[in-house]
């Protein structure tokens, strides 16, 4: 081969090879980012004790803090930056490792991103939620996956008793950060089990934060459930609207639906039996077209919602300080928390806000709210005033939807009658941020809510002992005859 062929051949595979090289390294510079959205409410009162004498002893101590961020890590060597939205700074810088968690304070009224080049947990709380076991938040954690659906978690908790919803039968099995098995536990598809995680010793209200590994056999979610405080409902299939959902009620709770399509839902109490849903149907039926939204305050047990069309759903408190009075049905008062949604491109999300909320563009896109269409910069963040709202846009957006506290002021622990005016306040408020790419993924549908599996054997054995009686009656019969 002369010298000019082989010229030649080097210099076509340099040519062929230098987009390739050039390609992974462009790839190499711009990994995928996981990006979390959110504000940051004031809380208004640092310190306060309850004065109540009861049966156990007197109430434990409450304390307040400002608001602060919880990154838990997922991944080891994840590079995690936090961002102020409003001057463009960075507010903390750091790398973490799986299984450890990094807590950092933030001021009041902070508008912030969380940019992380691996996937990691993070959760937003302010005032007394981290001090108290059970108390004053409700949230669903994430799964591994970043969306609220799964089979493996890692988070840190925001109450001490925590609620595992089984969209399948599943195993599942709660580790610490050092690998000892905190509790196991087995449960079927639609059933709810409640878990409770380590509280400071000699502390019983008291939650210890640490950071907790949950395996399971089957898709579940895991959710802390607390009074004054509402939540939005993940759909089982993916994102936060859609046709399936398990809710946990509990008193003066109100389910608050809004319907993107004409939808006739169904509510069936998970604890009924599967034959039994079959045979009688479900405990609420409500019929709802395009746009319409109903409030409902007279269900109290662990549900399964099923809608013919594509809905979302919140669930709260109802509000009230401890439920007194009828404005505890009122739907504005849900007591003082958060929840978040992220609403996929080219989707329709339609949601009750119980006070504002924020949306924040992911990207330079058009926005539709409501009657309005908006032009968004990324990180561009709109307030949205209480009552009932529906967005479309063509990039990601996230939703951060907000209620206040309402309490009344004076107080029957200390002897007195309740002074007339009310104060909104943001006393205690915990929820875990949302990033577009846990949500974007679909998973398959649920099983169905009725069934008649329950009672197979026992329709097998009627149908054996009915065989076995008619084939007697007709050899008494022929025998009769022959005789």
């Amino acid at each position: 081969m002369s010298f000019r062929r082989v010229f030649l051949a080097f210099l076509t595979l340099a040519v062929l090879l230098g987009p390739l090289h050039q390609t992974a390294y462009t790839a190499s510079e711009t990994p995928e980012e996981y990006v979390f959205y959110g504000y940051a409410p004031s809380t208004v009162k640092p310190i306060y004790y309850y004065f109540e004498s009861t049966n156990h002893g007197p109430r434990h101590r409450y304390v307040g803090s400002p608001p602060q961020l919880t990154i838990v890590g997922l991944h080891d060597d994840t590079t995690v930056k936090v961002y102020d939205l409003d001057d463009k700074g960075v507010i903390a810088s750091f790398t973490i490792n799986g299984m450890e968690f990094r807590r950092i304070s933030l001021a009041n009224e902070t508008y912030f991103k969380v940019v992380s080049d691996r996937l990691v947990s993070v959760l937003l709380s302010g005032g007394g939620w981290k001090e108290w076991g059970g108390h004053g938040a409700s949230a669903f954690y994430p799964s591994t996956d970043g969306g609220y659906v799964g089979d493996q978690f890692i988070f840190a908790p925001i109450n001490a008793t925590n609620t595992i919803f089984f969209i399948e039968d599943a195993h599942v099995t709660i580790q610490d950060a050092e690998a000892s098995v905190i509790a196991e536990l087995e449960g079927t598809a639609g059933e709810t089990r409640t878990v409770d995680l380590e509280r400071l010793p000699g502390e019983a209200d008291f939650l210890a934060l640490k950071v907790y590994r949950v395996a399971s056999t089957g898709r579940i979610l895991i959710a802390a459930l607390a009074t004054n405080s509402f939540l939005y409902l993940p759909c089982l299939t993916g994102g936060f609207v859609g046709k399936h959902f398990l809710a946990v009620r509990g008193d003066y709770y109100t389910t608050i639906s809004v319907a993107l399509n004409d939808a006739e839902i169904v509510f069936y109490d998970v604890k009924r039996p599967g034959w039994h849903k079959t045979l009688f149907g479900p405990d609420l039926k409500l019929g709802l077209s395009a746009g319409e939204w109903h409030n409902i305050s007279d269900i109290r047990t662990p549900m399964r919602i099923d809608s013919t069309g594509n809905i979302s759903i919140l669930i709260g408190d109802g509000g009230g300080w401890y439920g007194s009075g009828t404005e505890a049905f009122y739907p504005e008062n849900m007591g003082d928390d958060m929840s978040l949604v992220v609403v996929r491109p080219g989707q329709k999300f339609g949601f009750f806000v119980p006070t504002e909320a924020l949306l924040f563009a992911h990207e330079e896109s058009t926005i539709d709210i409501d009657v309005a269409k908006v032009k968004a910069k990324k990180d561009e963040y709109f307030r949205l005033a209480q009552g009932v709202h529906v967005v479309k846009a063509d990039a990601p957006i996230t939703i951060e939807i907000l209620g206040h506290g309402w309490e009344r002021e004076g107080s029957k622990l200390l002897g007195g009658d309740y002074l007339p005016n009310i104060l909104q306040q943001y006393d205690n408020y915990a929820s875990y941020l949302v990033s577009y790419q846990g949500f974007r993924e679909n998973y398959p549908e649920p099983p169905t809510a009725g069934g008649l599996t329950e009672i197979m054997p026992y329709i097998a054995i009627s149908l054996v002992i009915a065989t076995f009686l008619v084939v007697a009656i007709f050899i008494r019969k022929r025998f009769r005859k022959l005789t």
